[in-house]
């Protein structure tokens, strides 16, 4: 009987040529955990849209990665086989867009052996997840509306993650390290930026909070005499 188990996580990612070997590497030693037998199978997708397959993991190492030709998702998939028969799978797809750009599916016969494989596989995968500014749209959505600096806050933080959505999801080899390299300190500048305007905008709208109760109070002290 055949089980399986999907995971997915909402992190940016930064995935250089030697975690991506040790992400395959990890992959091929599970499924050599039930077969030798292995078929692997890569796939890219292109900022131009074009959708092609690679032969191997140092095929898609060789990509240029620029341009039109920027990477925009990999997927890899390793089948065990035995008796020209699948008898396991794991399939991993990094992918630049907001909604779950990390994933994996797991198929196989043993319960145990996808448990342990996804254990693995997310202690791996973890090494090149990264903070997405879209994160921040998602813990606005679950802040209480308190006055109109959250929306200032809201609309400032918005426009700005929407601005910098394909960084956050970097395919660091050819010309994507070079990009990195150049991203890491603008970034880092940036956001330093966005968290003391941030932190600015608070501290005025609980002063503001503050004055507003209390020249209420002074009013209602007047009123009394």
């Amino acid at each position: 009987m055949t089980s399986s188990l999907r995971k997915s996580f909402n992190n940016g990612f930064v995935l250089t040529e030697q975690e991506l070997r040790k992400i395959y590497a990890t992959i091929e030693q599970q499924i050599r955990q039930v077969t030798n037998n292995i078929a692997p199978w890569f796939e890219l997708e292109f900022a131009n849209g074009i959708v092609g397959e690679r032969p191997s993991l140092n095929a898609v190492l060789d990509e240029e990665n620029e341009g039109d030709r920027a990477i925009r998702a990999l997927t890899i998939k390793l089948t065990g086989q035995k008796d020209a028969n699948e008898i396991a799978s794991i399939l991993l797809k990094f992918a630049a867009e907001p909604s779950n750009p990390i994933s994996y599916l797991i198929t196989g016969n043993d319960e145990t052996w996808i448990s342990h494989t996804s254990i693995e596989l997310e202690k791996r995968v973890s090494k090149v997840k990264r903070f997405a500014f879209h994160q921040l749209n998602e813990a606005i959505n679950t802040l209480p509306r308190v006055n109109v600096t959250q929306d200032i806050i809201e609309v400032a933080v918005r426009s700005f993650t929407k601005y910098r959505t394909t960084s956050d999801y970097t395919f660091a080899w050819g010309a994507g390290l070079d990009r990195l390299n150049k991203q890491r300190s603008l970034k880092s500048y940036i956001r330093n930026i966005i968290l003391v305007g941030i932190l600015l905008a608070f501290i005025v709208g609980v002063a503001a909070g503050i004055v507003a109760n209390y020249i209420s109070a002074l009013l209602k002290i007047g009123a009394g005499h």
